[in-house]
C-alpha cells in the first residue's frame, strides 16, 4: 500500500488537508479532502469533508453550543443524489439538544438534562419511512 498526507494553512488561516492511498495489489485508491475555516472573533467554525470512497461531501458549522451539518452522497457516473442528510445539535454544560433528518423518511431528535448530581433525564425519539 502507498499512502500520502498532506497538510497545510493559508495565511488566511484556513486549514486543507488531504490523504490518499492506492493497494498495489489491487490497484483500488481512496481519497479525502478537508478543509477547516474558523472565525475566531464570532466562534464560527466552518468545515468541509469529501471522500471518493463513496462520494461523501459533508459541511459542518459549529457557533459556540451550536453545531449544524449537512452530508449527500453522489452517485457521480449517474449524476444522481443517493442520500440527503441534515443534522442540528446544541450543547451546554447540562443541557444538550440534538436533531436530524435522513433523506426526508426518517426523523430523529433527543434532548438530555443534567438536574443535579444523582438525576440525569433523556428523551429519544424516531420516526422512521416518513412519506
Amino acid at each position: 500500500m502507498v499512502k500520502i498526507d498532506l497538510r497545510t494553512k493559508s495565511h488566511g488561516g484556513v486549514v486543507f488537508s488531504t490523504s490518499g492511498h492506492v493497494y498495489a495489489e489491487t490497484g483500488k485508491a481512496s481519497s479525502n479532502a478537508e478543509t477547516k475555516y474558523k472565525v475566531c472573533n464570532y466562534g464560527l467554525i466552518f468545515t468541509q469533508k469529501w471522500n471518493t470512497d463513496n462520494n461523501t461531501l459533508g459541511t459542518e458549522i459549529s457557533l459556540e453550543s451550536w453545531l449544524a451539518c449537512y452530508q449527500m452522497s453522489l452517485d457521480i457516473a449517474k449524476s444522481k443524489l443517493l442520500q440527503n442528510n441534515f443534522s442540528l445539535g446544541y450543547k451546554v454544560a447540562d443541557f444538550q439538544l440534538y436533531t436530524h433528518v435522513n433523506d426526508g423518511t426518517e426523523f430523529v431528535g433527543s434532548i438530555y438534562q443534567k438536574v443535579n448530581e444523582k438525576i440525569e433525564t433523556s428523551i429519544n425519539l424516531a420516526l422512521d419511512g416518513w412519506q
